[in-house]
């Protein structure tokens, strides 16, 4: 009744089913051949546990069952996409960086101070989301415990909003995570603050919003142009 439940209870639950085929076992064993392309492997796969087969670039991929034992099969894929597209619907996301009047900016000065502004639109509630956002070459996250230069302190009477709650946020050397859930329908804002310490012409990366355990919950956010640090 509760679906997939949380990854602690699908832990356990994985567990505990293997605990059970260990101590008790099975009188049938999988067994299979693979035809790859339109070639049969010689080899026949006979196995009680799970097991790899790597299948590199072969278009059509035959599985048969020789065996008196169901068996189960899933795929993994690893790659990168050519090309990137944005994507939107009942969530949207988009970014911007500011300088320290406020203005967007594009091309910045070596040591310049930058607030990265994430701004969020969804038309309901949605939970267990991800925010993935891969900073460019020329910019790293700044340590706001360093005092001995500038920095932009938080705004005064800035309050926790319960429409948008962070649960784990975390400053990596390459991206800033955010993890959370928004609870009702609105547009928010989230920001960090980042500083140029490398001079040259940057891509700027995809912004990603995403539900951790659906993927099909997703917005995507494109930059067009590259971010300039003289």
């Amino acid at each position: 009744s509760s679906g997939w439940g949380t990854t602690h209870n699908n832990a356990w639950i994985t567990y505990g089913l293997a605990a059970y085929l260990a101590k008790h076992g099975s009188a049938n064993i999988a067994a299979g051949q693979f035809q790859l392309n339109d070639e049969v492997m010689p080899k026949v796969f006979t196995v009680d546990k799970t097991s790899n087969f790597p299948i590199h670039n072969y278009e059509k991929i035959t599985l048969s069952n020789t065996g008196d034992a169901s068996y189960f099969v899933s795929l993994h894929l690893r790659g990168q996409p050519k090309n990137i597209e944005e994507k939107k619907g009942f969530l949207e996301i988009s970014r911007q960086y500011l300088n320290s009047d406020g203005e967007k900016v594009e091309e910045l000065n070596h040591g310049d101070l930058l607030t990265v502004k994430i701004n969020i639109k969804t038309l309901k509630e949605v939970k267990d989301l991800v925010i993935i956002d891969l900073l460019p070459g020329g910019l790293e996250i700044e340590d706001e415990s360093l005092k001995t230069r500038a920095f932009a302190p938080a705004k005064a009477g800035a309050k926790t909003n319960w429409r948008i709650w962070p649960d784990f946020i975390e400053k990596r050397d390459d991206r800033y995570l955010w993890f959370g859930k928004i609870n009702t329908e609105g547009t928010y804002e989230i920001t960090y603050q980042v500083r140029a310490v490398t001079q040259g012409k940057f891509a700027q990366a995809p912004l990603l919003l995403e539900n951790m355990y659906d993927p099909t919950i997703q917005a995507v956010f494109v930059p067009e142009n590259k971010l300039i640090v003289k």
